[in-house]
């Protein structure tokens, strides 16, 4: 009936905001922001993942927030809003990326030899405690931070440090390293997208990289104990990278960069060592911090500005701004689910 909105944001509690399901319109955001939630404690919420009937947020952007709150959401026909229910959440440490499904969470941390725990979602406590974890991962850099992490299929991709990691997740009370490959110019990865190319059915890891020269890295990992990485792609704006997204079909990457003009890239991909711009936009006075799509849309919410901007006509490799939101916080990820 329509599409949801899950974006975190900071005004010094922390909260979640959806937007109406059952009739929504992209490009008119203001009138589509109908339900906020506060989270746990005081932290800054930083990332976000949405399934749906699910949110899970990670309040990492200090030490006074959860590391990793569930939050269930109705879908009800419309003109009835959503809402959204404090499910539980696991305190410890701060969180720099997250995954979810239906029963697990997968939290990428700052924690020394923990940057990964897994977490089983039915063992959350209510209100927010240590119960839950199942296990972790340790790197082979035990001090490095954990930045961002993806499962598919039983496989794990754990950016840690300036490596790439492939966990074997298939027992996952023992997650097991299968493979590592290092990011160009020894950067680190901030966020990582990965996706099986209906075209050739290999599976490539999308990565942007905090590197003001080279934002944007592709890995063959169809055999995930030997990832190949392929070379880093500069966008030629001199900052470093923040998001990646891709479409289904895996033919394009939509990257986001820290404020420049431009700051908004589609590449094509379809060459996969060979990734070529295809298009450009800039976001303003606005400080990127994070981008989802929809069918022949980007929504990008960021810091500053206009932080909620919904550009149209991706398809084309034309995106157009349709809509923008200026709010009175920052926020700082965002996540679609069409329902």
């Amino acid at each position: 009936y329509g599409s949801t909105i899950a974006i975190t944001n900071s005004d010094g509690t922390g909260a979640v905001e959806l937007g109406i399901s059952g009739g929504a319109d992209w490009c008119k955001p203001n009138v589509n922001v109908v339900t906020e939630l506060n989270l746990e404690h005081q932290g800054d919420p930083n990332t976000i993942a949405a399934i749906p009937g699910h949110a899970y947020v990670g309040t990492g952007g200090n030490n006074s927030g959860d590391t990793f709150d569930h939050i269930t959401v109705t879908d009800p026909l419309f003109p009835t809003p959503p809402s959204a229910t404090f499910a539980g959440g696991f305190v410890s440490y701060k969180t720099n990326g997250l995954f979810a499904d239906d029963t697990y969470g997968y939290v990428a941390s700052d924690q020394n030899k923990k940057q990964l725990v897994i977490l089983r979602l039915s063992d959350l406590s209510n209100p927010s405690g240590t119960g839950g974890v199942i296990t972790s991962f340790e790197a082979d850099n035990a001090s490095a931070d954990g930045y961002s992490i993806f499962v598919l299929n039983s496989i794990g991709y754990l950016l840690a440090g300036n490596d790439l990691y492939t966990i074997n997740l298939s027992d996952i009370t023992n997650p097991k390293k299968l493979g590592k490959v290092s990011i160009d110019h020894n950067h680190t990865g901030k966020k990582i997208y990965v996706a099986k190319d209906p075209s050739t059915n290999n599976t490539y890891a999308y990565v942007a990289i905090d590197d003001p020269t080279a934002q944007m890295q592709i890995f063959n990992v169809t055999d995930p104990s030997n990832p190949i990485d392929f070379p880093a792609v500069s966008t030629g704006n001199n900052q470093p990278g923040v998001d990646i997204i891709v479409n289904q079909d895996s033919t394009r990457a939509y990257l986001i960069t820290q404020e420049a003009n431009p700051d908004f890239f589609i590449y094509d991909i379809s060459t996969k060592n060979n990734p070529v711009k295809k298009a450009e936009q800039a976001t303003g006075v606005m400080d990127p911090k994070g981008v989802a799509i929809e069918p022949d849309k980007a929504i990008i919410v960021g810091v500053g500005g206009d932080a909620y901007q919904v550009f149209n006509d991706i398809n084309n490799d034309n995106p157009t701004l349709c809509g923008h939101l200026t709010t009175t916080y920052d926020i700082y990820g965002v996540s679609t689910v069409t329902t």
